[in-house]
């Protein structure tokens, strides 16, 4: 009984919240549904959203903690969860000031020698100042100091960004170069098949990384997954369009991998292709083993957007069972 009292006051402040984009009185109502439910984890985490968009980082971080606890697999949360502890302690934490920890190291091997640590060190804090010389002079010293052959990978890699991001005809040839090297020392990110884009999404450089991938796409033979990288990148973006054009090229290679449906959804939702969107997350759904709480809950606000509250209602009662993969393939709801 105490779900069904619970629904009416979510949806509210789903409405609230996405719509009105009020997020105050949304917080009051998902927390008005929370008492009737208070191991939904969805709604702890709107709740948490809240909080966040009303920048109460602390109160923020407490219910995406809530919600890791019930969901500890969900990436949206940790993300969120990361996010708003480094805000919270932002807002207390003095400001790095990168220029002064350079001259600080910069004195430091003057004075006690070079190690593989302050080097390391010293070309971070130049790319975070856009110190590409520097920072490409600080790499080449961090790896000849390396002992960790497992770190060389890395090192590579961003020594060519530091090249790439000097722009002229020389840095550009030897960006290539390092950035070949890299890929060769690689064990980790694929980068053989997907080529060096998957360091930069890695890095969440998505500009460099969008870039590569789409280089990466023209010197080999079409792969569905690495189409599906590109529609990532565009996605990061913000380019809705060019995303679902390279995730639909994607399916036409590879129509059962329910990824590819659920960010083909995501983008269209974006767009306000609603039942665009609603067709996507039901093939991601109906093709993931594993039940995504996440997935389920997009298609059923999709669905309560086109005021389809019968489908709704299904999709977010599944929300709430455990075993609910059987009944979203098996015919036990019609979404459509």
């Amino acid at each position: 009984m105490k779900v069904l009292i619970f629904y009416p006051f979510y949806f509210y402040a789903m409405k609230i919240y996405h719509k009105d984009k009020d997020y105050e009185k949304a917080n009051k109502f998902y927390q008005i549904a929370e008492r009737f439910c208070p191991n939904h984890t969805e709604n702890l985490f709107k709740i948490g959203m809240c909080y966040k968009k009303c920048k109460n980082y602390k109160e923020a971080s407490q219910y995406f903690e809530k919600a890791l606890e019930l969901d500890s697999e969900n990436e949206k949360y940790k993300e969120q969860f990361q996010i708003a502890k480094m805000r919270d302690f932002a807002l207390f934490a003095p400001t790095k000031l990168w220029w002064q920890e350079i001259i600080a190291i910069e004195e430091e091997i003057k004075q006690k020698g070079e190690s593989y640590g302050k080097c390391l060190n010293l070309a971070e804090d130049c790319i975070a100042m856009h110190y590409y010389d520097k920072a490409v002079k600080a790499y080449k010293r961090a790896i000849a100091l390396c002992e960790h052959k497992e770190n060389l990978a890395q090192l590579y890699y961003e020594m060519g960004y530091a090249y790439e991001n000097l722009s002229d005809e020389v840095s550009l040839r030897l960006a290539k170069e390092t950035y070949a090297q890299a890929i060769k020392l690689d064990e980790e990110l694929e980068s053989k098949r997907y080529g060096i884009g998957v360091f930069h999404f890695a890095k969440e450089r998505w500009r460099f990384a969008n870039r590569a991938f789409l280089e990466q796409l023209h010197s080999c033979d079409s792969d569905d997954l690495l189409l599906k990288k590109i529609g990532e990148s565009f996605e990061w973006l913000y380019d809705w369009q060019n995303a679902m054009k390279y995730y639909q090229e994607s399916l036409k290679l590879n129509y059962q991998n329910p990824q590819t449906h659920f960010r083909l959804g995501f983008v269209q939702e974006r767009m306000g292709d609603l039942k665009g969107a609603v067709e996507s997350y039901t093939q991601g759904v109906n093709r993931n083993n594993d039940l995504n709480n996440y997935w389920i809950y997009r298609l059923g606000f999709c669905l309560s957007s086109l005021q389809d509250f019968e489908g709704a209602t299904y999709a977010f009662l599944n929300l709430q069972t455990t075993n609910a993969y059987p009944l979203l393939v098996g015919g036990g709801g019609n979404y459509k």
